[in-house]
């Protein structure tokens, strides 16, 4: 990007940035649509599926509570699934090849800065 890119084509990337799945919301995701699943063919066979409701449930409750849960891993190695912070750390490393913070003045009060500041991280 910093060698081939011209500033259009960085902001499609970030474009596309903003689009990507986190971690978190493929978990989330994955685990309600198992949860449901599970709930519907119990209903169809007579309750032997509801087995996977419970399993999507503690797996959510895992991952909400520590963060982490037994797909995280599987996710970020198969799917290539980047946590928020990652997805966040690129984007910024954009912005800041696109020149986007070079906008930001060294004159001025402190909060014309702040506002400035604001202004460059949300483009």
């Amino acid at each position: 990007m910093a060698t081939h890119a011209d500033r259009p084509e960085m902001s499609r990337y970030l474009q596309k940035l903003e689009r990507e799945w986190d971690l978190n919301r493929a978990v989330m995701v994955g685990t309600a649509v198992a949860g449901a699943l599970g709930l519907l063919l119990g209903r169809r066979d007579g309750g032997g599926w509801r087995w996977l409701s419970v399993v999507a449930a503690g797996v959510l409750l895992q991952h909400g509570t520590l963060g982490f849960g037994p797909l995280s891993a599987p996710l970020r190695a198969l799917a290539g699934i980047r946590t928020r912070r990652e997805i966040d750390l690129e984007k910024f490393a954009i912005k800041a090849l696109r020149g986007d913070f070079e906008r930001i003045p060294n004159d001025g009060g402190p909060m014309a800065r702040a506002n400035a500041a604001l202004v460059a991280a949300q483009s």
